[in-house]
């Protein structure tokens, strides 16, 4: 993504920011592959803003922020950040929204790609 948005100026550069975006799922998601060597790097500054932002731009069309250390996967969302842990390969990354007393609030999990609650929803794949 670096190459190609020409909103991310060289600190973006995979050998400066230690990680690799990848638009992957049609663009429906963005995932942010991080050096295992520097599994921080996607929570400093000015990346974790900007990540920040894309999840809030990407809620209301269901799309993903995810930031990928190995097979470990954090969600990124508005209000925080949902550390779903290892995702194996026959799982699916699944963000849903949750009507709560306050309104609602989106909600992120890992399920078997053969559950049927995610028929239909974007998912990992």
């Amino acid at each position: 993504m670096y190459l190609i948005a020409p909103d991310l100026d060289d600190e973006w550069r995979p050998d400066r920011s230690k990680f690799v975006l990848v638009s992957d799922l049609q663009g429906s998601r963005l995932n942010a592959i991080v050096d295992p060597q520097r599994p921080d790097a996607w929570r400093r500054e000015p990346y974790y803003t900007r990540l920040k932002e894309l999840a809030l731009a990407a809620a209301p069309h269901q799309g993903q922020v995810i930031a990928t250390i190995g097979k470990r996967v954090f969600v990124i969302l508005p209000d925080r950040d949902v550390d779903l842990g290892i995702v194996e390969d026959d799982e699916r990354i699944i963000t849903r929204e949750i009507d709560t007393v306050i309104g609602i609030r989106l909600d992120a999990m890992k399920m078997h790609k053969d559950d049927p609650r995610i028929k239909g929803r974007p998912t990992k794949g």
